[in-house]
C-alpha cells in the first residue's frame, strides 16, 4: 500500500506519454521484501500492481478509470525469474503493453539491475467497467495486435 502511494506520488510528477511506450519506474528491495536474504516471488506481483499505478498515471488514464468506474483487471499472470534480488538492490521495472486484441491487453514488466534483467511477469489483462468489457484499443489507443512469441503462453494458461 506505501508502495503504491509513494509511486503514485512520483507519477504525477512525471509528464504524460502515450500509453504504446515503455514505462520505467525506480524501486529498492527493503527489508520486508526478503525471506531470508532474496526478494520474495510474492513480491514482484506486488511491484507489478505498483508499476501499473504508475503506468494509468503517466498514461493519462487515472481521470477516465475514476470518472466511469473502469478497472484493470489481471486475467493471465506468469513470471519467469532469471535472477534474484537482493536486500536493497536498486532496481528498475520497464512496463510495456506488448499487444491488444479485442477484449485483453497483453503487458510485459521487466525487473532489472546494472547486472541485467532478474524477472519478467507477463498479465493478460481486462478493463471492465461493471460487466462490460471495454476493447484495450479504446482505452490505450493503438497497439500492435500481433501476440509476439513472448506473451503468447498466456493464452495457453487461460
Amino acid at each position: 500500500m506505501l508502495r503504491n502511494a509513494l509511486t503514485a506520488g512520483l507519477a504525477f510528477l512525471q509528464p504524460r506519454r502515450p500509453a504504446s511506450g515503455e514505462f520505467t519506474c525506480r524501486f529498492r528491495v527493503l527489508p520486508w521484501d526478503v525471506g531470508v536474504r532474496t526478494f520474495k516471488t510474492d513480491r514482484y506481483l506486488a511491484v507489478v500492481e505498483s508499476a501499473q499505478v504508475d503506468f494509468v498515471i503517466r498514461a493519462g488514464l487515472l481521470r477516465r478509470f475514476l470518472k466511469e468506474g473502469i478497472g484493470w483487471v489481471n486475467v493471465v499472470q506468469a513470471a519467469h525469474f532469471a535472477r534474484p534480488l537482493r536486500l536493497l538492490d536498486a532496481y528498475t521495472v520497464t512496463t510495456r503493453v506488448e499487444c491488444a486484441d479485442d477484449k485483453h491487453a497483453y503487458a510485459s514488466f521487466r525487473f532489472a539491475t546494472e547486472a541485467g534483467v532478474h524477472a519478467t511477469v507477463l498479465l493478460k489483462t481486462k478493463f471492465k467497467q461493471g460487466r462490460r468489457t471495454i476493447a484495450p484499443r479504446e482505452l490505450l489507443g493503438e497497439c500492435p495486435s500481433e501476440k509476439p512469441e513472448l506473451v503468447q503462453p498466456l493464452d495457453r494458461l487461460g
